[in-house]
């Protein structure tokens, strides 16, 4: 009896986590400028190349490692080890022998990769300060995938303009995240009380955007517009609570001093947008 050989059609799997969209669609463009179809990749969070309606996820992946020559793709992250899914993909590539090659995403290090993906294997690192060697490392997996594909080959000048297209897309998404990373972070660090955020609001929507405190026998006030916020039959534990509000808005810049004895405070520009936001949530009505 003769045996009969079955070839598997190539296919590649690119095994990444949904939040990485963004990286992910620059690396499919590149893959689609190299030569490849829709019938050639799946990428589940891309339109097109993803699992078809109605069919289950989990039979569907096992299908294709089956029925295709699978070549996997790993694009790694802090975020594709946070995802069970992602480490299932990775476990049945290790278990079935896949070939495969990994790209790390900017910010994430040779150190970090764990699982069934073997730190020691070369990998193509995105954000790599060595921009001849990530040119190189590109170049090795164009051609990769031009044999296992049988695409025809493109010229060198092509090749560079698509492959430099690419990178400069990928500084542009690194620059965009990094600037996103700031502003979140910026507005994590701006997170006040509700007693400083009222008096701030109150403040700022004043005619003359200021917090005066006045202090004398009788006790302290602190005004935020026409209003004194501290009980006039309070005690030193009122007091202590409306002082420490002041030296809150202070040291997150968003009133400042200008008076000598520091009765004055005005609100600075950080201020007035910080209460423009905080008055979108909390919808005052500083006439009452």
């Amino acid at each position: 009896d003769t045996a009969v050989v079955v070839t598997k059609i190539p296919k590649i799997l690119i095994s990444h986590a949904s939040k990485d969209i963004g990286y992910v669609q620059l690396i499919l463009n590149l893959f689609e400028d190299i030569g490849l179809t829709n019938d050639e990749v799946v990428c589940s969070s891309i339109p097109g190349y993803g699992i078809p309606l109605g069919a289950d996820i989990y039979d569907w992946l096992a299908s294709q490692f089956q029925e295709h020559d699978l070549y996997i793709i790993f694009v790694l992250s802090e975020q594709y080890y946070q995802s069970p899914a992602c480490l299932n993909e990775m476990g049945a590539a290790w278990v079935l022998k896949q070939d495969y090659d990994s790209i790390l995403l900017p910010g994430f290090d040779y150190r970090q990769i764990a699982g069934a993906v073997n730190p020691n294997r070369i990998a193509l690192k995105l954000d790599d300060k060595d921009i001849n060697n990530l040119k190189h490392r590109l170049l090795e997996l164009k051609d990769k995938i031009v044999q296992k594909f049988s695409l025809r080959s493109m010229s060198k000048t092509k090749w560079e303009r698509n492959r430099d297209e690419f990178l400069r897309k990928v500084e542009d998404l690194i620059n965009v995240i990094s600037e996103n990373n700031d502003a979140e972070e910026s507005q994590e660090q701006t997170r006040i009380t509700k007693d400083a955020a009222v008096l701030l609001i109150y403040a700022a929507n004043s005619d003359t955007g200021e917090i005066v405190i006045t202090r004398s026998l009788s006790g302290m006030s602190v005004a935020g517009g026409q209003w004194n916020f501290v009980d006039p039959e309070g005690n030193a534990r009122e007091e202590a609570r409306w002082e420490a509000v002041i030296e809150e808005l202070e040291a997150f810049g968003l009133i400042e001093a200008v008076s000598y004895k520091r009765q004055i405070f005005k609100v600075t520009h950080s201020g007035f947008t910080i209460a423009d936001d905080l008055n979108g949530e909390l919808h005052i009505d500083c006439n009452n």
